[in-house]
């Protein structure tokens, strides 16, 4: 199980590192100023911080091939912490699904920890099968396997999360190995799918979600409800102008102005906050993260840990493309959080494990054929 004889700590991506924990810091100063005004603070946020940081220590001395023996229980595990959320999940009042699980006095978000599980477990799947990977064989199991947890995530209504698991799915697939012919022929019948199923879809959306694609389409169908959310947080983004109105001084943010300010729209806070230049900072601290991805992606001595780079990667940049551009009225409103910001102590804990296997795979020691 742990095995530092894997492991070289000198090649460790510290700029990865040092990244991440700025954006950390500067997300737990902007959540305490989103959150202020609400009466609320940010220990749970704080803790669950701390805990990541202390299993992040705890993967650098992990084994990662002795996980990769438990592939199909973490597969399990991932698919039935889905399944419990249909059946025990809370939440459906107040956000429009139960896509929270109750225990004591805490809430989690199984699907945030089935995330992880999902894309450690495709990493080790493609890993197992690198030399078949451009079968039909593969490609069939791997489209069954892959994609059935983000149908899951449909059923329980939560169509933001689903597209995070497809988008992440999808990356990781196109790394596995597949050839391009066999690309081109699935791009072709999915195309040929959606021009059939998207109508049947589209008659059968209901609630929230298709209130927030209608919106969308027409920005004036529904100002005192649903649209009022983005609009105001356009009010705050412009509000911050260039450098800002100070560290929890923002008008509009302090006086809770913007619906759900401390979770899906807490860049509209970061913005009032520290301006446009804080926002542009948060920016290229995030491209700077993901350069650093694809790097240890591409110098990965194993396609698995290729893959898990690559799907962390896409899991990232899915949450930050859709969060920012919802807030700016550039995507329909999906309920997706901005990692390092958004309140949630299990979306935190889980971003930062995916950085400490992230951290790990760049110590990976390569292993020796015989």
């Amino acid at each position: 199980m742990f095995n530092l004889s894997k492991k070289i700590f000198k090649k460790m991506d510290f700029v990865l590192l040092f990244t991440v924990m700025t954006l950390v810091i500067f997300g737990l100063f902007v959540l305490n100023s989103a959150i202020n005004p609400l009466g609320e603070g940010i220990k749970t946020q704080v803790f669950a911080t701390i805990i990541g940081f202390i299993i992040i220590l705890f993967i650098w001395l992990l084994d990662l091939d002795f996980l990769r023996k438990m592939k199909w229980f973490i597969y399990i595990l991932s698919v039935g912490l889905l399944i419990s959320v249909m059946i025990f999940g809370q939440g459906g009042e107040r956000w429009g699904a139960n896509l929270w699980i109750r225990i004591g006095s805490f809430s989690l978000q199984p699907s945030e920890i089935s995330k992880f599980l999902h894309i450690l477990f495709l990493s080790f799947y493609i890993g197992d099968n690198k030399n078949v990977t451009d079968t039909w064989g593969f490609v069939i199991k791997f489209i069954i396997l892959g994609y059935f947890p983000a149908f899951l995530v449909i059923y329980q209504q939560d169509l933001g999360t689903a597209m995070v698991y497809i988008f992440f799915t999808t990356v990781m697939f196109f790394v596995s190995g597949i050839s391009w012919k066999k690309i081109s022929v699935l791009l072709i019948i999915i195309l040929v799918l959606a021009i059939i199923l998207l109508p049947f879809v589209w008659k059968n959306l209901e609630g929230y979600v298709l209130d927030r694609f209608k919106d969308f389409g027409d920005k004036g169908r529904n100002l005192e409800t649903t649209t009022h959310q983005t609009d105001r947080g356009l009010i705050a983004l412009g509000s911050g102008q260039l450098t800002g109105r100070g560290y929890m001084n923002g008008p509009f943010s302090q006086n809770s102005y913007i619906p759900e300010q401390h979770t899906d729209f807490i860049f509209p806070v970061l913005v009032e906050d520290f301006g446009f230049i804080g926002g542009a900072i948060t920016l290229i601290l995030y491209a700077l993260m993901f350069v650093r991805f694809i790097k240890i992606a591409l110098e990965a001595e194993d396609i698995a840990y290729t893959a898990f780079s690559m799907g962390t990667f896409a899991m990232f940049f899915a949450h930050i493309f859709e969060n920012i551009g919802m807030t700016m009225k550039l995507l329909p409103v999906t309920g997706i959080p901005l990692p390092f910001f958004s309140n949630g102590g299990t979306f935190q804990l889980m971003n930062l494990i995916l950085i400490g296997f992230i951290l790990s795979i760049s110590m990976q020691r390569k292993s020796l054929d015989f």
